[in-house]
């Protein structure tokens, strides 16, 4: 999906997560990689098929496996936080070793905190290290595109991930980000949109947050707590277990 001229979103076969490549005057730039080697492989082969233009850098936006396990296709340097470097050589080893064996777990090259830039002679591509949905989360933003990449600072129109989330500080992340001069919002997963799709997302994790708190207050244990609120919510079974973590960090503020 073409974003802007030089910006497009790709989107796996199952429609579950995105990817994002940026065709500059210097290269491509490819933010994430997907699930899997072979997913890794297909994006690379979308871009190069849409640029002729060499890939130069990946930047992997946080460590969940759905954003990283594509590493191996690239033979660019990859670009992360300190902490998703760090995340994904602690976190990741069994569930790659599933996937790949032996072979080793394609961790970031290049890691840095806080804000890295990369200047091409048309824009500027703004590294944000941020908090809320998982430690070591970053995002992309190009001021002259007026666009941000938030990865799964946004799952639009449907159920986010939050067993490893603060839920207060993603919500004042996301207050952060819709006070930005920003015409395309891409999310992690789901479609791409403007701005309204930052505010959808943290109206509907101040409604989770106050309606988990209430469940808590009144079901301590977690397991029930998580089914009454898979309930509400009429989420599918396999996100109990996300549910049970996300009530369990939350547990701590009630």
């Amino acid at each position: 999906m073409r974003i802007t001229e030089r910006i497009h979103m790709i989107t796996d076969a199952e429609e579950s997560v995105n990817a994002v490549f940026l065709a500059t005057e210097w290269g491509s730039i490819v933010i994430d990689t997907m699930r899997t080697p072979k997913d890794g492989e297909l994006l690379k082969e979308h871009v190069n098929a849409n640029t002729a233009k060499p890939i130069r850098l990946v930047i992997n936006s946080h460590f969940h496996g759905d954003h990283t396990f594509g590493n191996t296709a690239f033979s660019a340097p990859k670009v992360a936080t300190e902490a998703t470097r760090k995340l994904m050589n602690t976190r990741l080893l069994d569930s790659w070793r599933e996937i790949a064996g032996d072979v080793p777990i394609p961790l970031p090259d290049i890691t840095f905190t806080d804000r890295l830039d990369i200047h091409t002679s048309r824009r500027t591509i703004q590294l944000r290290e941020v908090s809320g949905h998982a430690p070591g989360t970053l995002i992309v933003y190009i001021p002259e595109d007026s666009i941000v990449c938030t990865s799964d600072l946004i799952f639009s129109g449907r159920l986010p991930f939050m067993a490893d989330a603060d839920l207060a500080q993603w919500i004042r992340t996301l207050k952060d980000i819709e006070s930005m001069n920003i015409e395309h919002v891409i999310p992690g997963h789901g479609a791409p949109g403007s701005v309204d799709i930052i505010t959808e997302q943290r109206t509907w994790l101040e409604n989770f947050r106050d309606q988990a708190k209430a469940v808590l207050q009144k079901t301590p244990d977690l397991d029930l707590a998580a089914k009454k609120m898979a309930q509400q919510l009429d989420a599918p079974t396999d996100r109990l277990d996300m549910l049970s973590r996300t009530l369990a960090n939350l547990s701590e503020e009630v």
